[in-house]
This record gives C-alpha cells, sequence and structure tokens, in this order.
C-alpha cells in the first residue's frame, strides 16, 4: 500500500516537472523578442526555432491541478472526499486530451486509496452489522468505480472479490475475479 502511494507520489512529481519545464519554456520565450506564439494546439512541440504550440487549457484543467496537489500529504477521508470531488468536476469540465486519461488514472487510484482507509477503519472500530454493511456497500462502490476509470488496477478487483467474499456473495466474487484475469489476458 504504502509503495503504491509513493509511486503515485512519483508519478505526480513526474507530470509537475513536465509543467514546471513547460512553464520555464513560456517564460523564455517572452524574455526573447523575436518569439512568435501560436496558442490553441494541443501538444507541446517545437516548430521552428522561436516558435513554441502552447497546450489549450481547458476549463477542467485547474481542478485537475488543484486535486494533484491537495492529494500530496493527504491524512483523512474528508480530504480524499475533496480530491475525488475535484476530479470528477475536472472530467465533467472538461479537460485536455494529454490529461484525460491521466486524470481517470489519479481518480481510480484515489478510490482505491479511499477504499483502503474504509477497510483499515472497519478493521480497527468494530461497528454494527447494519452500518458495517452500508460502509461496506459504500466501499464496494468505490471499488467499481476505480475498476471502471482503470480496469488495469488489479488491487481493485482483488478488493471487491475479497469483501462480496466476506460478504458470502461467493458467485459475484468469482465473477468479479473472472473480469479481472479477462482483462488481463491477451
Amino acid at each position: 500500500m504504502h509503495s503504491t502511494f509513493a509511486c503515485s507520489v512519483d508519478s505526480h512529481r513526474h507530470r509537475a516537472r513536465q509543467r514546471f519545464a513547460f512553464l520555464l519554456a513560456i517564460s523564455a520565450g517572452f524574455a526573447a523578442s523575436s518569439a512568435s506564439w501560436t496558442i490553441g494546439q494541443e501538444a507541446t512541440q517545437k516548430k521552428s526555432d522561436s516558435e513554441v504550440v502552447i497546450p489549450e487549457q481547458m476549463p477542467g484543467d485547474g481542478d485537475f491541478d488543484k486535486a494533484i496537489q491537495l492529494r500530496i500529504g493527504v491524512d483523512s477521508m474528508e480530504k480524499l472526499r475533496e480530491v475525488i470531488s475535484l476530479v470528477e468536476a475536472a472530467l465533467k469540465k472538461g479537460l485536455s486530451k494529454a490529461s484525460e486519461e491521466p486524470a481517470k488514472t489519479f481518480l481510480a487510484s484515489v478510490y482505491k486509496q479511499r477504499g483502503e482507509f474504509t477497510m483499515r477503519e472497519l478493521m480497527q472500530n468494530p461497528r454494527s452489522s447494519a452500518r458495517a454493511s452500508k460502509i461496506q456497500g459504500e466501499l464496494l462502490d468505490d471499488l467499481s468505480r476505480a475498476i471502471e476509470l482503470d480496469p488495469s488496477m488489479i488491487e481493485g478487483y482483488l478488493f471487491k472479490a475479497a469483501i462480496l467474499k466476506g460478504r458470502q456473495d461467493f458467485g459475484e466474487a468469482m465473477d468479479v475475479i473472472n473480469a479481472g484475469i479477462a482483462f488481463f489476458e491477451p
């Protein structure tokens, strides 16, 4: 669990470094008097020695950036809910093509992390069976959304199947495992 979070942080640091490098390139271009800029293109690329294409900003990009910053050092369920809200809003508003898939993967990992927090809470603080069942239902919803966003996240299938097994829903647990296997089969 800790190494998955570390990888996620490294991934976000890499993206932050890319954006920082991009901003440095922009500021260097503004300093050069002969620079010519084209705005509204989808990918950053150098067209000539003096022309740089700036990626188009979409309405959801700001929310996605805020979510990335908020997730660093997240330490509570409330912050995780806020991160989820920001990324879901970003996806609804629209993201640049370069950000859409990373946002879905990022959101899937946040849902999985919230699931891990919830499972830990259930183990540490036993609840009444009715309350535990409600929490497990919410957990299953989170894991289903994580799998929907990132079908390659094998932990989502495993956690979901384990919860279903614990609820003695063996048929559905096997369906989840088989869906995970089917995704990874050539």
